[in-house]
């Protein structure tokens, strides 16, 4: 029952809470539990101690990181996050990448907790060679939803340079996300790509960053051959303000059930469903 009060309190009543729970003994039992020959102990010896964010735990929980049984390593891992010990990061990142019982989804939870304080380690394994395509997407995904500025180089260089359609839509949904108003004329690029999802993925960007500069473009994608890439570009026609919204209703009264005509009047309704203003 004390797990609920380790995860919600804060400050001297955590303090106090966990100075009790070593007194009753408890800490150095859980300790010991971690050398179970059980599985189960172990992992709620880490997920206890884990929450008790007690540094003098780390030796131990470095050690049955490497664990046979992924969920011991994994309980272990989430630990250790939760203490906040960045510099076991790499370390940690290391075991996890070279388990095939332990994918990106189990991985992203563990760096979830140790917090955007990571980002400019997690940006630097981007150049990293050796590290597998999947890896390096969850990184990028998760430095686009810490927005995490100064890896937008490195974000725009992956774009440009990679043959990996999936690597190119996560950069630029990064990219979009961190609102890289400089990035805009290298993503305005991608309008135009063969890929229906990159061109989708870079319509959306575009109106999220707010590069209203390029609604001749939005424009143009309004007549792309996929109905997700029409959508996108309508829609960031409309995060554009008053110039766009303006657009939207010029286009909204050209030939009837066009494409064009089709996508500007849905987007249309859509905002007026929203309640905003439409003339």
């Amino acid at each position: 029952f004390m797990e609920k009060y380790l995860e919600t309190l804060k400050g001297e009543d955590f303090q106090n809470l966990t100075y009790l729970l070593k007194k009753m003994g408890l800490f150095d039992y859980n300790l010991k539990r971690l050398n179970s020959k059980k599985k189960w102990h172990k992992i709620y010896a880490a997920f206890f101690l884990g929450l008790m964010r007690d540094k003098e735990t780390v030796p131990g929980l470095q050690k049955t990181l490497k664990d046979k049984n992924y969920l011991v390593s994994f309980a272990c891992a989430t630990a250790l996050a939760k203490i906040g010990e960045k510099q076991h990061l790499p370390e940690t990142l290391s075991l996890l990448t070279k388990r095939e019982d332990l994918g990106p989804d189990k991985a992203a939870e563990i760096l979830l907790e140790f917090g955007d304080g990571i980002c400019g380690q997690l940006n630097l394994l981007l150049d990293k060679e050796d590290l597998h395509r999947k890896w390096k997407y969850l990184i990028v995904d998760l430095l686009g939803y810490w927005q995490y500025l100064e890896s937008r180089p490195t974000l725009l260089r992956l774009l440009n340079t990679s043959r990996d359609s999936e690597m190119k839509i996560r950069s630029i949904k990064a990219l979009g996300e961190m609102s890289y108003i400089e990035g805009a004329p290298a993503l305005a690029a991608y309008l135009d790509d063969e890929n229906w999802l990159i061109r989708s993925e870079t319509a959306k960007a575009l109106g999220k960053i707010g590069a209203s500069e390029y609604s001749d473009k939005m424009v143009k994608s309004l007549s792309d051959k996929n109905w997700w890439v029409r959508y996108n570009a309508a829609q960031a026609l409309a995060s554009f303000g008053e110039e766009g919204i303006t657009l939207l209703e010029k286009l909204a009264k050209q030939e009837k059930d066009s494409e064009v005509q089709l996508i500007s009047t849905h987007i249309l309704s859509e905002i007026e469903l929203l309640g905003r203003e439409v003339r």
